[in-house]
């Protein structure tokens, strides 16, 4: 579990792949930039990724000019392409970024969402997906990535409706046909200090990684951290949240609001 506290190991682990990242040959960034970014990360980023990668997300973010930058990271994975995606961050932003995603055509297989502090002060995202074409598989992924960055522009416009946005991308299919999964949805208080922990278990469709962030945060939920998890027809997604207030959620009633509105988006459809 994700507590927030970091151990003695796990620090000299991430010195040592800060290190590692730093001996990489480039050109794109200067040993002051390439340090500031991988400083301002936090440490279940710099066990979690490869040095490569790491350098790859550093140069897409440390250059980003507009609001959202986009980076193909090299593959480690044969079943999945993975994407480096930054923008500033804000309430909401990832069920923005799933509907983007959703709209380009391309399934979640796994996600990693962290933020960091930039060096104007502002608060960033840097977010990791496994992703791959609906319909066409990883090779797919490289062609649709002007898609995306159009994509995202667009929902990353506060004017733009997420609902109508995937309307016109997608309809309300719910996609091939796989075997039934059984919707659990669980709330965990023990497993972190700071965070409240909401594990969804369901049938994986297209758009339900934005159907479950745009209820947390119609709930007025903040997720802090997620983790996003799908084998074969089954989704298992982990977001680690708080109130807006930054406690956990605290009484019954509450905890069974949230199980009731994230039972009612997992059987949804995008609409």
């Amino acid at each position: 579990f994700y507590s927030g506290s970091v151990s003695l190991v796990d620090l000299d682990r991430s010195t040592r792949a800060k290190a590692a990242v730093l001996r990489l040959p480039r050109e794109a960034l200067t040993d002051a930039e390439l340090t500031q970014f991988l400083d301002s990360m936090p440490e279940r980023y710099l066990l979690a990724n490869s040095t490569e990668n790491m350098l790859a997300q550093a140069i897409s973010v440390v250059n980003r000019k507009g609001p959202v930058a986009v980076a193909l990271l090299p593959a480690r994975h044969r079943e999945a392409a993975e994407l480096s995606i930054s923008a500033a961050d804000r309430p909401g932003l990832l069920a923005r970024i799933a509907a983007a995603l959703t709209g380009s055509r391309l399934e979640v297989l796994s996600a990693d969402v962290y933020s960091r502090v930039a060096q104007d002060g502002s608060f960033e995202a840097v977010d990791v997906f496994l992703v791959r074409d609906r319909t066409e598989g990883v090779d797919a992924v490289p062609r649709s990535l002007k898609r995306l960055e159009r994509d995202l522009l667009e929902v990353l416009d506060p004017s733009c409706s997420l609902p109508a946005f995937l309307q016109s991308r997608v309809g309300g299919t719910s996609g091939r046909k796989t075997p039934n999964v059984t919707t659990e949805i669980v709330l965990d208080e023990r497993g972190s200090r700071e965070h409240t922990i909401v594990e969804v278990f369901s049938k994986d469709r297209p758009g339900l990684l934005f159907l479950l962030a745009s209820k947390l945060y119609e709930l007025g939920l903040s997720i802090r951290l997620s983790k996003i998890n799908t084998e074969g027809a089954r989704a298992a997604d982990v977001f680690y949240v708080t109130e807006l207030d930054g406690k956990k959620v605290s009484t019954d009633a509450r905890r069974k609001e949230v199980k009731a509105a994230l039972f009612a988006a997992a059987s949804a459809e995008i609409v």
